[in-house]
């Protein structure tokens, strides 16, 4: 008796959690089968999302360089390589009107931005560009430029020319992509390489 009374208490508190999580989802329905497959679908989404936050804030000690982009590197006379960033690139990244590739803080695998001098770094800070050479998928190089971006001037964006990379390349939104920097000649000019995951 005890028992029957223990279970349907804990049925009824279920029910009731249940109620509640679907009044959070703005989900009222009587149809327990249209409820089920609501929830199941909502909760295939979350975990989707859950897994795209993880990939973009994936810690750079859990980067490998791709064996393919280490070869290229060291075949141009390059050096020091280092994941800069890795984020799932947004609607305005592909877009022709935005014409950059916006590099928030929390997609840097460095946020102290190490894989540049402290020149360079004094260079954003008085609102210079950066020039760098940038290596497409196919390994073919446009010049642009690093910049900080936004009024606070927390954002980064690479600029000039990036609507042609997207073009030339098919980059399209929920792509997801890493960019490594790397150091080339006897300038040590500073160079990023585009490589996209999902391929």
């Amino acid at each position: 008796m005890a028992e029957t009374s223990s279970r349907l208490t804990n049925e009824k508190r279920g029910r009731k959690n249940i109620a509640t999580l679907l009044s959070l989802m703005d989900y009222r329905d009587d149809n327990p089968d249209s409820t089920i497959k609501t929830m199941r679908e909502k909760l295939v989404g979350m975990n989707r999302e859950k897994e795209l936050v993880a990939a973009q804030n994936l810690p750079c000690s859990s980067a490998t360089i791709p064996t393919g982009l280490n070869a290229f590197i060291r075949s141009i006379g390059g050096s020091e390589p280092e994941l800069m960033m890795w984020k799932r690139l947004s609607d305005s990244d592909v877009t022709c009107s935005q014409c950059r590739l916006l590099i928030p803080p929390s997609t840097l695998a460095n946020k102290d931005l190490g894989f540049l001098t402290s020149d360079e770094k004094k260079r954003l800070k008085s609102n210079e560009n950066i020039s760098v050479w940038v290596f497409d998928l196919e390994r073919r190089k446009q010049l642009m430029s690093f910049k900080q971006w936004g009024k606070d001037k927390k954002l980064y964006a690479l600029i000039k020319e990036w609507n042609k990379l997207v073009s030339i390349n098919g980059l399209k939104a929920d792509m997801n992509v890493q960019v490594w920097s790397f150091r080339v000649g006897f300038e040590q000019q500073l160079c990023f390489a585009l490589v996209c995951t999902d391929r």
